[in-house]
């Protein structure tokens, strides 16, 4: 109805290196997924666009605040894949922050002045998903994000590469671990959650990051063949 495509191709015709979202429902440049994280084609860049609460401006009665957690899982999704957070703060009438996002603010940069390298600057994640939470990856180095602390115990499936060396990022502490043929077995974790927020665990690899679920009970398939 607003003739999009013409629209932009006559923005482009003016500026021709003005970068142009999707929001004309065109494809263009790159994609805003709005209130979820959801990772675009390899190649295409993204931003996802979300609230603190559940308004996009300044809604006093609005309480649904986000956790510190759920920030930060957000943001480790986006990293995962390659992409932005656009997270949204609506200022009061004096144009003040309000005191409960200054909080879950303050929480998430904490953590982030900790978590730092397992955000900033990874590569597209080219793992499946975990149950334990998103993973990020660098180079030859993995990073768990473990949503649910799970004890002293927690296995990772799946990894073809060899595991160098385990450490729990969230204290700068080595983890004693044991490879299997498609399962690290990391133990002597702490018993409860080592970060308020969300602890992160990183896994130095003989390689780039790789994955393969098929096999990971010992060299049997997980699933037997189908009967023909």
């Amino acid at each position: 109805a607003w003739r999009a495509v013409e629209l932009n191709a006559m923005v482009r015709q003016l500026q021709p290196g003005i970068v142009i979202n999707n929001r004309a429902l065109t494809t263009e440049d790159y994609a805003t997924p709005e209130q979820h994280a959801a990772a675009s084609a390899p190649g295409r860049s993204w931003e996802a666009c979300m609230t603190l609460n559940d308004h996009w401006g300044y809604c006093p009665s609005d309480t649904a605040y986000k956790s510190p957690t759920a920030v930060a899982l957000t943001l480790a999704t986006c990293a995962a894949g390659q992409g932005n957070l656009l997270l949204n703060v609506g200022p009061d009438p004096a144009g003040q922050i309000p005191t409960a996002a200054v909080d879950i603010l303050h929480a998430v940069g904490k953590w982030l002045s900790i978590h730092d390298e397992a955000i900033r600057g990874t590569d597209r994640n080219p793992l499946h998903w975990y149950l334990f939470g998103p993973t990020t990856v660098k180079g030859h180095t993995l990073y768990a994000f473990v949503r649910q602390w799970y004890g002293s115990e927690l296995i990772i499936g799946g990894l073809t590469r060899r595991v160098l060396r385990a450490t729990l990022l969230s204290t700068d502490t080595s983890v004693t671990f044991t490879q299997l043929e498609r399962q690290v077995i990391l133990s002597g974790l702490p018993a409860t959650s080592p970060d308020p927020v969300l602890p992160v665990i990183k896994l130095e690899l003989d390689g780039p990051a790789d994955h393969d679920l098929s096999r990971v009970l010992g060299g049997a398939d997980i699933f037997p063949e189908f009967p023909k």
